[in-house]
C-alpha cells in the first residue's frame, strides 16, 4: 500500500511539473496535441489509476473485508470487485467530454472488466 501511495504522489508531482513548464488551457481530449494525449492519457493516468484503485483502494479494502466469489475458473475477492466497481464508475467522467450514453456505458463496462481482471491478478500475485 505504501508503494501505491508513493507512485500516486510521484505521478501527481510529474503532472504538476509538466503543467508548470507547459502552459495548459482547458481543452477536450480531441483538441490536445498528440504528445500530450500520450503523456496524460496513455502514461500518467493509467499509472495513477492503478496506484489509487489497486494500490490504495483494494489494499485498504483487503485489510478490512474478507471473502470472495467464483467467476468461472477465477476466485475474485470482494475488495477486487469493489475497487473494480469504483474504477468503472470513475470513468463516467467522459460524459463531461461530450460522450453519448452508449459510449459512456461501453467505457464504464470495459473499465469495470479491466479493473476486475487487474484486481484478480493483484490478489493472485500479492503485488
Amino acid at each position: 500500500m505504501c508503494a501505491g501511495l508513493l507512485v500516486g504522489i510521484a505521478v501527481t508531482l510529474i503532472g504538476t511539473l509538466i503543467s508548470a513548464i507547459i502552459e495548459f488551457k482547458p481543452m477536450s481530449y480531441w483538441e490536445m496535441p498528440f504528445i500530450y494525449q500520450i503523456l496524460c492519457f496513455w502514461l500518467l493516468a493509467p499509472v495513477g489509476e492503478e496506484a489509487v484503485f489497486r494500490g490504495l483502494a483494494q489494499g485498504y479494502l483487503r485489510a478490512h473485508i474478507e471473502g470472495s466469489f467464483r467467476l468461472g475458473k477465477w476466485r475474485v475477492s470482494y475488495p477486487a470487485l469493489i475497487a473494480a466497481l469504483l474504477f468503472g464508475l470513475v470513468h463516467t467522467i467522459i460524459i463531461g467530454e461530450g460522450a453519448n450514453l452508449p459510449m459512456t456505458i461501453f467505457t464504464v463496462c470495459m473499465a469495470f472488466v479491466i479493473g476486475l481482471m487487474a484486481g484478480y491478478f493483484r490478489d493472485e500475485t500479492g503485488r
